[in-house]
């Protein structure tokens, strides 16, 4: 991540975008069915993965806030 953003989810499975210089939130993502679980951040530029209780891995870009890619299905481990 550039920095810039920080990522948040909660348990209704929505997923905000935080401007860490105002500590204001600039946005949301598509989030899940259920709570969201797990939020990582690409070490450069704008993408992050988010999951959730719904077993989908949501990959979004937090610059333009839309998903772009999604994998379903996941199994407990």
């Amino acid at each position: 991540a550039d920095g810039n953003r920080l990522y948040s989810g909660d348990a209704a499975g929505q997923i905000f975008v935080w401007d860490t210089a105002t500590g204001t939130v600039v946005g949301h993502v598509p989030g899940h069915a259920t709570q969201v679980t797990d939020l990582a951040a690409a070490p450069r530029g704008p993408l992050f993965a988010g999951c959730g209780g719904d077993r989908v891995v949501r990959i979004s870009n937090g610059e333009t806030r839309v998903s772009v890619a999604d994998a379903a299905g996941a199994e407990d481990y």
